[in-house]
């Protein structure tokens, strides 16, 4: 039974929302108020063909490739790229010219969400993306194209049936991408916190029941 209820709830930001946006981003720099639009893709579903990126391809990391890695993501260090993949992480990248160009990591059993420090609990059949990031100069222009088809067919020949992935419903060019590639939103995940104490939340929209299907909505976590 899965983790996390599956749905088909959708959601977006329009013109009259740019100023509750905005104290949303006060809140979550003072670390009182934070929250992400929390997103799923069937990997039942067809994995899309995209035009292929001269010169690019979809790989995933060894530890081989931790110095590449890192030429991407000076802000993190080679003890932490080793201890993902010992804890059976995968990260799959954009290499371009030799040079790795958007990377991004994949985790089973528990999704790890720094932003809100905690992570939710998967089923055996679901694994999350987190981590997603794009060299500056190659964003809107594919780069993450060759990185996120690679992951999907690596997850669903490893026999998982569902991703999550969470992004800032601010950031409308991170809602763009998952959209493109199926993913489309479930719910909300995040906290509200006053000095120390912290209360966390999982709103999780019901799962829209079929003719003759049963749709058992487990907890959420």
């Amino acid at each position: 039974m899965s983790a996390i209820a599956r749905s088909s709830w959708h959601t977006g930001l329009g013109p009259g929302r740019r100023i509750v946006s905005l104290w949303f981003r006060v809140l979550a720099g003072l670390g009182l108020y934070r929250r992400l639009v929390l997103l799923e893709r069937s990997l039942e579903n067809p994995i899309p063909e995209i035009p292929a990126v001269e010169g690019a391809q979809g790989v995933a990391l060894t530890p081989e490739d931790v110095d590449a890695y890192l030429q991407l993501r000076p802000d993190q260090d080679r003890a932490l790229f080793m201890r993902r993949l010992a804890a059976g992480h995968w990260c799959f990248a954009t290499r371009q010219g030799g040079r790795v160009v958007s990377a991004s990591w994949l985790a089973r059993g528990v999704y790890p969400i720094d932003f809100l420090g905690r992570s939710l609990p998967l089923a055996p059949d679901e694994a999350s993306v987190y981590d997603l990031y794009t060299a500056p100069d190659q964003r809107r222009r594919g780069a993450t194209d060759p990185r996120a088809v690679a992951l999907m067919r690596a997850a669903h020949q490893a026999g998982y049936r569902r991703l999550l992935a969470a992004v800032l419903p601010e950031n409308e060019a991170g809602l763009g991408s998952p959209r493109r590639f199926g993913y489309h939103p479930i719910g909300v995940v995040g906290f509200v916190g006053l000095g120390r104490w912290r209360r966390h939340f999982c709103r999780v929209h019901p799962v829209e029941r079929r003719p003759g299907v049963p749709h058992p909505v487990p907890r959420t976590p």
